[in-house]
């Protein structure tokens, strides 16, 4: 969810923005009673701003990963100190505030408290396979535990997924597999849950990773499917590629395909809107949308990993803060749209302080120490193993030298 290190590309940053206010929007709609029913459908809508957050996650991550290796000498482990950095440390100090603010006892997704075990599992980025722990301790960490995992697959995934063709087909992978894995695992979970506990297990196979994965696949398949024209856009730039024709119409019929795949329902609504946020994303790539890519969603964009995580104890003030002004709650719609102004505000606020305070030195600390790493040589593969190989022949090594 949280992956803005490649910020170069302004429709990406506004897409991230665009992400985090959808989410604010459906947990400010859960906190207002009685909103007509097309209104709820509306705030719902936003819950969905996490694929979007995951899109635009994979289209970066094989960004950056495509200029970093041309130019780095260790970028497979630069990649996870930067993955690290990026996430961990805010995360970590999330994780005692919210074990302060919310406490230990028995909640929604741990009805029998949060143990030692929880907290664990949850540092280590793990709790996204437990239905119990997966959104235990940091309100939305579900998410983050399923980036957190992801990140393990991209350097592989990197390698493999060379052109649309191979996005493409791994796209479809991953949207038989994740049906068929759901099915399987429904039984397990009911049979691991306690009984007061089973109610867990629908939401468990709606989050974890296996059922995000075709999301993921469908940032791959936009970034390869724009990777001709992302060559021709500089560092420099801070706006959108120069892109004078939309990706070829293989491409295209590709994402009508997997379109119709969807509309069989193979995979949940949250993978058929991934597919469309990535078409959307290609759409803005080539023609930026003044009303979506401007310097508001990009200011939110940068700092939309510092939002997701403060905007719960936001909303939480914010609803105390509203609630007694009797002439806004008397009316839904005045109540929803007084309390989302005042979540987006002291979100931003809030976010504009941690991502100062914690993310940007936590960045810069990732950065000087990749800095000290990329300083020190990197020795030939070839030479390790003539070194570390006590089978190898003095002749084979003789005629491996240079003349």
């Amino acid at each position: 969810m949280p992956d803005q290190e490649t910020g170069h590309f302004q429709f990406v940053d506004s897409l991230r923005g665009i992400a985090v206010l959808g989410v604010l929007l459906i947990h400010t709609g859960q906190r207002v009673p009685g909103l007509p029913a097309a209104v709820t459908a509306i705030t719902n809508f936003g819950g969905y701003g996490v694929h979007l957050f995951f899109v635009a996650s994979a289209f970066t991550l094989f960004s950056s990963l495509n200029q970093r290796t041309r130019s780095e000498g260790r970028p497979t482990l630069n990649y996870f100190l930067r993955r690290l950095f990026r996430i961990a440390p805010l995360f970590w100090v999330a994780m005692l505030f919210y074990l302060w603010w919310y406490g230990t006892g028995p909640q929604l997704w741990a009805p029998h408290g949060i143990t030692w075990p929880d907290v664990l599992a949850t540092a280590c980025f793990a709790h996204g396979w437990s239905p119990t722990r997966i959104n235990t301790i940091v309100p939305g960490g579900w998410s983050i535990a399923v980036e957190m995992n992801f990140y393990l697959l991209v350097p592989l995934l990197f390698t493999w997924l060379t052109n649309v063709r191979r996005c493409f087909w791994f796209f479809i992978a991953c949207l038989l597999s994740q049906a068929i894995v759901n099915l399987a695992m429904q039984p397990v979970f009911l049979r691991l849950l306690a009984p007061d506990e089973r109610y867990l297990a629908d939401p468990m196979r709606l989050m974890w990773l296996p059922t995000q994965l075709p999301v993921f696949a469908a940032g791959f398949v936009l970034y390869r499917s724009l990777a001709p024209y992302l060559a021709r856009h500089t560092d420099g730039d801070a706006g959108s590629p120069s892109m004078p024709r939309w990706p070829s119409l293989p491409s295209l019929l590709m994402l009508i395909a997997v379109l119709g795949l969807l509309l069989f329902r193979l995979a949940p609504l949250s993978t058929f809107w991934g597919t469309l946020f990535a078409i959307l994303a290609a759409r803005l790539a080539f023609r930026p949308s003044s009303f979506l890519v401007n310097g508001y969603t990009h200011f939110v964009g940068n700092i939309s990993y510092s939002g997701y995580i403060v905007h719960f104890v936001v909303l939480d003030l914010a609803a105390r803060f509203v609630q007694p002004i009797a002439f806004v709650t008397r009316h839904p719609l005045t109540h929803l749209a007084a309390l989302y102004a005042a979540v987006v505000c002291g979100t931003m606020l809030l976010a504009t302080a941690t991502n100062r305070l914690i993310e940007e030195p936590a960045r810069a600390a990732g950065r000087s120490l990749i800095a000290a790493l990329e300083r020190m040589p990197v020795r030939p593969i070839a030479a390790k193993r003539r070194r570390r190989d006590p089978f190898r022949s003095p002749q084979r090594d003789t005629a491996d030298r240079p003349v």
